[in-house]
C-alpha cells in the first residue's frame, strides 16, 4: 500500500473543486462530458502521484481547466 498523497488541506481543496464543477454544470456552464472529463483527469492526476498537477488543479481560477470544449 502506498502513502496517501492527499493531505486534509488537499481534501478540503478538492470538495470545494468537485462541489464548485457540480454547480456550474447544474448553472449549465458546461456540459456533461466536460464536467466528467475534468473530473477524470483530476483523478489521472491523483493516481499518477502528481501533487505539483494536483495543486494546480485545486488552485485554478473560476475552474478554466473544465471550461474547454471535449
Amino acid at each position: 500500500m502506498r502513502k496517501p498523497l492527499l493531505t486534509e488541506t488537499h481534501e478540503d481543496q478538492l470538495t470545494g473543486l468537485l462541489i464548485d464543477v457540480l454547480e456550474a454544470h447544474k448553472a449549465g456552464e458546461f456540459s456533461t462530458r466536460v464536467a466528467a472529463s475534468g473530473i477524470l483527469q483530476l483523478i489521472a492526476t491523483v493516481d499518477a502521484g502528481e501533487t505539483a498537477e494536483l495543486e494546480t488543479w485545486l488552485g485554478q481560477q473560476n475552474l478554466k481547466f473544465f471550461r474547454v470544449d471535449v
